[in-house]
């Protein structure tokens, strides 16, 4: 069964947020291009999530990462409606305390929905009862908010969506086997210098470098530095500025073909740069060593 398709267009149209609760006795198999937070008010309703099936309870949380599709329905004839409160967001409707957080904040929302540790996206994650928190209070809060469109609603119903997730990742990391901090920033590195080493004639930043593994830009140089004792544009210079004198020396290639080989465009750029390393010309550098 191929399942249904929700837009954000269509759900959230202008808003980032969306928070609401229902009550259904059927729902069709779906997915969303947004990501979704469900809440379970019912006892024993049955949860299809892919092709995994699971008995949920009241209590119940389910976070569904875009494209996963999912279903549910009472398991109990006599009650077949389900009582749900679901908050459907983009990752782009989260403030600072999630892109420029803790390092806590930062590896446990990666980890969520791009797992770094075994290469492996997590498509859901299921929080079974979670008394600790009253999520229910919270995501209530929300729905009031929106209902009643008092001035300056859509900044509290961004705080409360924060706070839900601070919450749901706290409440993750103890249900998984957790890799010590420094061995996930160390494999965040490890990966930054094989994207820049893969990319040396191309444009590069820290944004793309963002955008491909899902940290923000602060806490990416934040990471490096700490690592590598120098910033990310220091050791994409160094690189570029490696393999330009590996291939003036192995290669016959003029120093314009270098250049552009590594990333520049701009000759007296290059030029610049090249004699601040090495403390000659290019010239120089492929005379002297030959």
């Amino acid at each position: 069964m191929n399942p249904l398709i929700f837009s954000r267009n269509q759900y959230l149209k202008k808003d980032n947020i969306e928070v609401g609760c229902f009550i259904s006795d059927k729902v069709n198999f779906h997915a969303h291009d947004f990501i979704e937070l469900v809440y379970f008010d019912t006892d024993n309703v049955c949860h299809r999530v892919e092709d995994e099936y699971f008995t949920v309870n009241k209590g119940d949380i389910f976070l569904l990462n875009t494209g996963v599709s999912h279903t549910f329905s009472s398991n109990d004839p006599k009650t077949p409606e389900v009582s749900v409160y679901n908050c459907l967001f983009e990752p782009k409707a989260l403030n600072d305390i999630l892109t420029t957080g803790s390092d806590f904040v930062e590896v446990m929302y990666h980890r969520l929905f791009h797992n770094f540790v075994d290469g492996c996206p997590a498509k859901f994650i299921h929080l079974k009862r979670c008394v600790e928190v009253d999520f229910k209070e919270l995501i209530t809060k929300m729905v009031d908010e929106k209902q009643s469109k008092r001035p300056g609603w859509q900044s509290k119903l961004g705080a409360y969506l924060n706070l839900l997730l601070v919450d749901v990742l706290r409440i993750y990391n103890k249900q998984i086997t957790d890799t010590p901090l420094e061995d996930t920033q160390k494999n965040i590195v490890d990966s930054m210098i094989e994207f820049m080493n893969s990319r040396l004639g191309e444009e590069v930043h820290v944004q793309m470098m963002a955008d491909t593994f899902f940290f923000s830009p602060s806490y990416l140089n934040r990471v490096f530095k700490n690592q590598m004792q120098i910033s990310i544009l220091q050791y994409l210079r160094q690189l570029r500025m490696e393999e330009a004198g590996k291939l003036l020396l192995h290669t016959k290639k003029n120093v314009g073909e270098i250049a552009s080989e590594v990333g520049y465009t701009d000759m007296k750029h290059f030029y610049r740069l090249f004699k601040s390393y090495y403390g000659m010309s290019p010239k120089d550098y492929r005379n002297k060593q030959t």
